[in-house]
């Protein structure tokens, strides 16, 4: 019997690669330079009409990067607080522009139908929602940001999360409270605010501090720590 050898083949293992949000910053933004140099300061709802594909990707991206924002970056300065807000404002502008089917066909309806169990937006939820506007229907100022709120997919859920959070830092920049604050307020739950530095945490309703103690380093009751080793 000859000997049999083992040869490598060409195909590659697969990677799971994510975009960051500077990839759908860059993609957004050269859909923007595109449409700017077409429309020339035309009204938006002009601009999804005579230039859909600048339109699609500008909104495609801008959902996908904007839906990154985190918090640590937003206390980087007060001004990135106002660009990123003036951004997802822009964004909502757009979609009072589209119609539910336009959305729909760039940002899929997640398949989801156990909502009413868990209490939760399903495909249901969001085809009410739909229903409601009428499929091919402008979406309007008016009706936007709770369309998007009803509206059941993870990249446009990521996008009015981090709308919410930004919204809230507008509003205290501009002398207001926090919105999530006051609405636990109003539910008669207590906020706190964390001091890492000096280890505490205090009520912002009544002012009593708390001592937090960093965890013990616990080792499971079935090891034991044995002393020795090689000798030196």
């Amino acid at each position: 019997m000859k000997e049999l050898k083992l040869i490598p083949g060409g195909a590659k293992e697969k990677r799971s690669y994510k975009p960051t949000r500077l990839q759908y910053l860059e993609v957004q933004q050269r859909a923007m330079e595109e449409c700017a140099a077409q429309y020339k300061g035309i009204a938006i709802k002009d601009v999804a009409r005579e230039f859909p594909e600048c339109f699609r990707q500008m909104v495609y991206a801008g959902v996908k990067q904007l839906g990154l924002v985190r918090t640590k970056e937003l206390d980087a300065s007060d001004e990135l607080v106002y660009h990123t807000y003036a951004q997802m404002s822009f964004l909502l502008d757009m979609f009072d522009v589209m119609s539910p089917r336009q959305v729909i066909q760039l940002f899929p309806i997640e398949k989801t139908y156990d909502g009413a169990r868990w209490e939760w937006k399903d495909y249901y939820y969001t085809m009410e929602a739909v229903n409601k506007t009428g499929i091919d229907n402008v979406i309007g100022a008016e009706r936007s940001p709770e369309f998007l709120m009803d509206y059941q997919n993870r990249d446009v859920n990521h996008f009015m999360v981090a709308f919410m959070l930004v919204a809230s830092r507008m509003r205290v920049l501009q002398g207001g409270r926090d919105i999530t604050e006051e609405w636990l307020e109003k539910q008669g739950v207590p906020t706190y605010s964390y001091y890492e530095d000096k280890g505490i945490m205090v009520n912002r309703q009544t002012g009593e501090v708390t001592k937090v103690e960093k965890p013990k380093t616990r080792v499971p009751k079935y090891m034991k720590v044995v002393k020795g080793g090689k000798e030196q």
